[in-house]
């Protein structure tokens, strides 16, 4: 829009998960604002790092949004509950 009326007409042929991205980034940014006070500023970033491990694995296992599958194996699967449980004692540390 600030760059002119042509860039409304472009975003419709954009791919539709890139305007999915700008909607989780608004929600994002305003649960935390509402939860941060409630919550903890160290609690908050802990449950953001968690849900990003599980949605990069979720990610890479069905090869959503054009990414390569690949597949959720135990090595990977430990590997992610190790990082899991270093935030976690991290965070109670």
């Amino acid at each position: 829009m600030i760059t002119g009326p042509g860039a409304i007409v472009k975003l419709a042929s954009r791919p539709r998960y890139l305007l999915l991205a700008g909607i989780l980034v608004a929600f994002y940014v305003l649960s935390m604002t509402v939860i941060v006070p409630k919550f903890s500023v160290g609690n908050a970033i802990f449950f953001v790092l968690i849900g990003q491990l599980l949605s990069a694995a979720t990610i890479d296992h069905f090869g959503l949004f054009d990414a390569q599958t690949v597949v959720l194996s135990w090595p990977r699967l430990s590997g992610l509950l190790l990082m899991a449980t270093g935030v976690l004692l991290t965070q109670k540390s």
